[in-house]
């Protein structure tokens, strides 16, 4: 059973026949659906739309459904194919997609990132699941590019829990795309071929959620960082990655993942925010709220900490 915490939206883009012969089709199943222009409303029905991609001369286009959930989505779903593929000369190719919109409850910056940084990591073994036009970096015509070229952990970083700067500084056209977030509040997979077999698309749906339930839950329990701990911002994401900070001879002392020994002075600490104070004195280093400086901090993380990039 699919988890019914997420809900979900499927793109179909298709050619070999008019969209009104299909929107006819899917209601005479009782399904209700739209012809509709171009457009990227969220409808409580399905719809046709055209796509510049795939309609050639009035023919094809793309289906969307409305929003989705659980079980009972997927049985929609079966209803909807069988009437599309009762359309005479229905068919897709290469230029097709399958695109899928995931949402959960209190979506954050963190929990889209990591899934585009774990889906990175497995894109090579996804590809596999994939037909020779939709593997590699510039798969689909470049509409569904890797997603291995993209800093996201930068993205993440810089981002500072703030979806649009977020969505603004990832590509739309990869894979993953994470700029969906700030038309649909969804996060959409791009990456499949296209097709209008429900067995292909509603194992693709359940990959997806599962995909994305698994990485959320992988995420540790943020820590909260205490005012009173010097350099607070700092040391909670050192800790974060696994290692810890210590103090001592006017030093600060960072034990890396592999066990190493890197010693900072407090000017040097300083170095790594924006904005912050410099001297020996403990009250000038103290304060929580200093802002790291992304470059440089991440430059830090690389060189100590490489696996929490």
């Amino acid at each position: 059973m699919l988890n019914e915490t997420f809900t979900y939206g499927i793109e179909i883009e298709y050619t070999g026949a008019t969209n009104r012969q299909v929107t006819d089709a899917i209601n005479a199943a009782g399904i209700g659906c739209a012809n509709e222009g171009y457009n990227h409303i969220t409808r409580s029905h399905w719809k046709l739309v055209t796509d510049a991609t795939v309609t050639r001369g009035g023919m094809g286009g793309e289906l969307v459904s409305p929003i989705l959930r659980g079980d009972a989505g997927l049985a929609t779903l079966k209803t909807v194919l069988a009437a599309m593929n009762s359309v005479e000369g229905i068919n897709v190719n290469r230029n097709c997609g399958i695109h899928i919109h995931v949402a959960w409850p209190n979506m954050t910056v963190d929990q889209m990132t990591d899934i585009a940084i774990r889906y990175a990591k497995f894109e090579d073994e996804i590809d596999l699941f994939m037909p020779l036009s939709r593997r590699g970096s510039r798969a689909g015509g470049g509409f569904c590019a890797t997603v291995k070229d993209t800093n996201w952990t930068r993205i993440k970083s810089r981002s500072n829990d703030c979806p649009r700067t977020m969505g603004n500084l990832s590509p739309r056209n990869n894979k993953v795309n994470l700029q969906s977030y700030l038309r649909h509040k969804t996060i959409e997979f791009r990456h499949h071929s296209g097709t209008t077999e429900y067995t292909k698309i509603s194992n693709w749906v359940k990959f997806v959620l599962a995909f994305v339930e698994k990485t959320i839950s992988m995420a540790p329990a943020p820590r909260v960082a205490a005012s009173s701990r010097a350099y607070a911002n700092f040391r909670t994401h050192v800790e974060n990655a696994g290692g810890t900070m210590s103090y001592r001879g006017f030093k600060w002392t960072v034990i890396t993942e592999n066990g190493y020994s890197v010693a900072y002075t407090i000017e040097e600490m300083n170095s790594f925010h924006v904005g912050s104070a410099t001297g020996q004195h403990s009250d000038t280093w103290t304060s929580a709220e200093w802002a790291l400086d992304h470059d440089k901090f991440n430059a830090f993380l690389s060189d100590n900490f490489p696996s929490a990039q």
